[in-house]
């Protein structure tokens, strides 16, 4: 059980049981991939002096694999990404900790499926000279969530004004009139574009 395992983490690194604590805290990120999980099999890993960045070379391996498998398509995935190519999330996820960022932006491009949240956020670390890309990003979000809007479009318009910020004035009062063609059926969207081009 979890309650267990922490209890003999507790005891492997308490003890300097490095070996065994880096055995248990490995599995633990295999199974799980959550990034506290990853800053935990880091500290432990260089305590038990193993080869770092063979370490990351095999999670990023492990994860490559997994993005593979072929997963049902559910919850945010369901009904705009029906073609889409494998789920790079977790991966994302990880490169983002690791500030690997061009690496992120190279896993996320199309026909690979990642979570909104974290395109929005590879946007947000992309310098001013990847204005272009922070706005595709931006941009593939705002259709991603109006495509399986629920009548809610509060985020949509985050990610609109994101993207307006990646663009001069011209470029941006173009793109929302783009946007006022493409979702003229959506009378609440529209309504709330006004307020995109605010700072």
């Amino acid at each position: 059980s979890h309650l267990a395992e922490e209890a003999l983490l507790r005891c492997y690194e308490r003890d300097g049981w490095d070996e065994e604590a880096f055995a248990l805290r490995k599995q633990r990120f295999w199974n799980h991939t959550r990034p506290d999980e990853w800053r935990a099999l880091l500290e432990v890993a260089e305590a038990a002096k193993q080869d770092l960045p063979a370490l990351r070379c095999e999670a990023e391996a492990m994860l490559i694999e997994r993005e593979s498998r072929p997963a049902p398509l559910r919850g945010w995935l369901h009904g705009y990404q029906r073609e889409a190519g494998p789920v790079v999330s977790q991966r994302v996820q990880w490169l983002l900790l690791e500030n690997r960022v061009l690496d992120a932006l190279a896993a996320v491009q199309p026909p690979n499926a990642c979570h909104p949240a974290l395109l929005l956020e590879l946007a947000t670390r992309l310098e001013p000279a990847q204005d272009s890309q922070a706005f595709a990003l931006c941009d593939r979000v705002v259709r991603q969530l109006m495509a399986q809007s629920n009548g809610r479009y509060d985020d949509a318009i985050d990610a609109a004004h994101m993207a307006c910020k990646r663009l001069g004035e011209t470029e941006a009062r173009r793109y929302v009139e783009q946007l006022r063609v493409d979702f003229k059926a959506k009378r609440n969207f529209i309504k709330a574009l006004g307020n995109v081009l605010d700072p």
